[in-house]
């Protein structure tokens, strides 16, 4: 299903905050059903909008598909966070859009505005028993950090996971005699290949993320790759006792 990702609106929280209360609901999360007081502050979009940054994902006739908070630092909002991490909350989405890649765009949403803000850790907490969105977490590379379990009712234990950003800000890359490759990338439900990048393409794609160090200019490193190449063909050509072709 087409979908788009923008922050929440005013005219979003009574939908999004009666989604989210059906899909903890629906799923049996909550341990007293119906009764229980935590279906009003799910439906408190307002109250997380004050505390964090609320995202939706909507279909093409603008309608909520699915949400989730986006939390900067630690505050009163923040279960996990500490200094340079940043966490979500309240990752829910509707059954029409289940399925679909919508809560992996979500989280994405939620990954990316940690690192722009140069947090080194993103966290979350999840019940043991939301499997779907344990997958969702673990595809886009958070893995378990039991040493952060936490009860926040007696009887319920909820598992973290983290995501660790400073490594995951370094693409992996490759190189071959023709061109420089890209590592695979995960977006949303699907995988992206990036391939047969020219040298001073993909050197201009991963300077910023590159420590001051080791930053290799575009023009060098094409530079570079070009030299290897020529002496290549080169030798191919004394080897096959053709000088009068080994000019370039």
């Amino acid at each position: 299903m087409e979908h788009t990702v923008r922050a929440a609106r005013l005219g979003d929280y009574d939908e999004l905050g009666e989604l989210t209360a059906a899909a903890y609901l629906d799923d049996g999360l909550l341990m007293r059903g119906r009764d229980s007081p935590y279906l009003d502050v799910l439906r408190d979009v307002a109250h997380r909008a004050a505390h964090g940054e609320v995202v939706v994902a909507v279909d093409s006739d603008d309608r909520v598909l699915g949400g989730v908070t986006f939390v900067p630092g630690p505050g009163p909002f923040a279960d996990l966070a500490i200094d340079g991490e940043a966490e979500f909350r309240t990752l829910a989405v509707a059954p029409a859009g289940r399925g679909s890649g919508v809560g992996a765009t979500l989280v994405q949403e939620c990954i990316d505005r940690a690192r722009a803000l140069g947090r080194r850790r993103l966290v979350l907490s999840t019940q043991s028993t939301m499997y779907a969105a344990q997958r969702i977490y673990q595809r886009a590379g958070f893995t378990r950090a039991p040493g952060r379990d936490w009860s926040p009712v007696p009887g319920l234990m909820l598992m973290a996971y983290e995501l660790d950003l400073e490594s995951a800000r370094r693409p992996s890359v490759t190189a071959s005699s023709s061109a420089v490759r890209w590592g695979r990338r995960r977006v949303g439900p699907g995988r992206v290949w990036l391939q047969s990048m020219t040298a001073a393409t993909l050197a201009g794609a991963i300077e910023p993320y590159l420590p001051d160090e080791t930053t290799t200019s575009s023009s060098s490193l094409a530079r570079r790759h070009g030299v290897e190449a020529t002496r290549r063909r080169r030798a191919a050509c004394r080897s096959e006792r053709a000088p009068g072709r080994c000019t370039s």
